[in-house]
């Protein structure tokens, strides 16, 4: 395949040509001045050399700061927008009667949607909210959770401790059960035995007395 043909000979050809014209301009606007020698017509063709020399740049420039102020407005818009948006769409963040709104995070802070700043009335430090869950745990003092409780009253039973699980606690509750029904049958096995023999001794008790009775008739 033939070499593709360099860019570089048409940049310098484009970068002459440029030149050239340039040239030209400056010599026409020029004309007739630059035998002159006074300061005034050295002035001007100075000035018209370095306009034409740098109407290039100076285009570029021009566009490229306009496109930053283009950029600039755009942004503010977008943000103007964004807050416009927030005003209709999200909730007044409420507060209690006398609390001071430094004293509460701003809501949409934490959320990282707040565009006041430091203009807000409410505090972006997110360390304020911190500081009241801190004052109740010294509060609290030792007093502490279930969890904590139940660990606390396991490590006291010592090693030799049998773990308690699903397994093991559905056996434990088997076996308590049955222990359970057990001591019941065994209490009304006595109750019945009870009544049984308390029946029996009203009725022997009955007979002695008709006997008695009719012991002291046929002495009568």
């Amino acid at each position: 395949m033939p070499p593709k043909p360099s860019s570089k000979p048409a940049n310098k050809e484009s970068k002459k040509t440029e030149l050239k014209k340039k040239e030209k301009i400056v010599e026409d606007k020029t004309f007739g001045l630059k035998n002159k020698k006074g300061s005034k017509q050295q002035k001007f063709i100075q000035q018209v050399q370095h306009q034409v020399k740098n109407s290039g740049l100076n285009k570029t420039q021009k566009q490229l700061e306009k496109e930053k102020e283009d950029a600039k407005k755009e942004k503010e818009k977008k943000k103007l927008e964004l807050e416009q948006l927030n005003a209709i769409l999200k909730p007044v963040q409420q507060l209690g009667k006398g609390v001071d709104p430094k004293s509460v995070v701003c809501a949409f802070f934490k959320q990282g949607t707040c565009t006041k700043g430091a203009k807000c009335k409410f505090s972006h430090d997110l360390a304020v909210e911190k500081k009241p869950q801190d004052r109740k745990k010294a509060e609290k003092g030792d007093e502490m959770s279930i969890e904590e409780l139940v660990e606390r009253e396991r490590a006291a039973l010592g090693v030799n401790t049998t773990k308690v699980t699903e397994e093991t606690f559905l056996a434990w509750y088997k076996k308590k059960a049955k222990e359970r029904a057990a001591a019941m049958k065994k209490a009304t096995d006595k109750k019945k035995s009870d009544l049984k023999s308390g029946r029996d001794v009203r009725v022997s008790g009955g007979e002695c007395g008709g006997e008695g009775r009719r012991h002291e008739e046929g002495y009568g």
